[in-house]
């Protein structure tokens, strides 16, 4: 099978959550035997591995915003030259990265990462309400041409019915091959931190990291780690402040983006992880947390978990508004659940999913 894929995220020009899971499962389908050509933003020269071969626009502005936007405006352009050199089965979009690329008869299936229908009232600036009702725009473009919508999620699947009337089939996210692999050792009384991994924004809830902490009495409270970028830079100051009020900066510590064996070892030495989005479609760091057979705490705006927890176990679920004082409870709880690592996907898995899919695509 022949695919065609429209990302602006892929690496190593983007090396964030979506870009490693687009990754993950182009290799597995090329480990299948599909013939993969991927449309992306890069800066260096095309590229070509095994059966996925890499076609890059290269970004023309300083900000990342405009470059996606960029690229989109692009896609089509570079589609075109090679659907003239090449005869694909699919057309396959992630998210609205193929909003504009035409579809010449060839089924045209769109996986969402991400709803911003969902999210929008979270942005009260002017400047990122009107980035926003682009990608709305864009989003109603691309859904509406779409054959087949892949969901991320059950949460994301419902979105799309109600904002859009389209019906979509859920592929849950998998984990990398590396996590599985590690062995856990340690005593959970041994383990005493608190662990969030992801982008320091509101959207992952790290404007609650205060409100968790002082929950916990005086010198029993745990330490909170936070890696991952800060792309909130005011907010980690809010909250750095906030903290020091309160006399409990020396409970919590950012220590940026870590490689992948790291943060294995910092799964490992967690006693629990949380993940308080106000918003995330299906986030991978719970998925690799419980891999390492350490429990996590996730709001009920995360999408996946609900269904997962049944599969897996050690997953506790709560509402934002009772999130730091859950958070005390799970990590007094930590150790007590069983995990079933067996019950997460493997990308091979996804793959199967993902070709079956495609096979069975029709055209409109």
């Amino acid at each position: 099978m022949n695919i065609l894929s429209i990302t602006h995220q892929y690496p190593p020009y983007h090396q964030g959550g979506r870009a490693k899971h687009i990754q993950s499962l182009f290799e597995a389908l090329g480990d299948k035997g599909a013939k993969i050509d991927i449309i992306t933003l890069g800066e260096s020269a095309s590229c070509q591995e095994d059966n996925i071969t890499v076609h890059l626009i290269e970004p023309v502005f300083q900000v990342d915003a405009l470059n996606k936007f960029y690229f989109i405006f692009k896609a089509n352009e570079r589609a075109k030259k090679l659907k003239q050199d090449k005869k694909f089965d699919i057309i396959l979009s992630h998210s609205t990265d193929g909003a504009f690329v035409s579809k010449d008869e060839i089924p045209f299936v769109v996986k969402l990462h991400g709803f911003r229908a969902s999210w929008m009232h979270l942005h009260d600036k002017l400047r990122r309400r009107l980035y926003y009702e682009f990608e709305r725009y864009l989003e109603r473009k691309v859904l509406t041409k779409a054959d087949e919508i892949i969901a991320v999620s059950e949460m994301v699947k419902r979105d799309v019915k109600k904002y859009y009337g389209r019906e979509s089939v859920v592929h849950e996210n998998a984990i990398s091959d590396l996590f599985r692999g590690y062995e856990t050792t340690g005593n959970v009384s041994q383990k005493e931190n608190l662990l969030m991994v992801g982008s320091f924004v509101k959207r992952k809830g790290c404007h609650l990291i205060p409100e968790i902490l002082e929950r916990f009495d005086g010198e029993k409270s745990p330490k909170l780690i936070h890696l991952g970028n800060i792309s909130d830079k005011d907010l980690f100051s809010e909250v750095k402040r906030e903290l020091k009020a309160k006399g409990l900066e020396k409970n919590f510590k950012a220590l940026g983006t870590v490689d992948r064996t790291e943060l294995c070892d910092f799964y490992k030495k967690a006693r629990l992880l949380i993940h308080p989005a106000v918003y995330d479609p299906f986030p991978k760091a719970p998925m690799e947390s419980l891999t390492m057979g350490t429990p996590v705490l996730v709001s009920e705006t995360t999408g996946g978990y609900a269904e997962l927890k049944e599969r897996v176990g050690g997953i506790h679920i709560s509402n934002l508004q009772d999130f730091p004082e859950k958070v005390v409870k799970a990590y007094e709880s930590a150790g007590k659940d069983e995990i079933n690592k067996e019950g997460i996907k493997t990308w091979d898995e996804v793959a199967e999913e993902t070709l079956a899919l495609f096979k069975k695509a029709p055209s409109k």
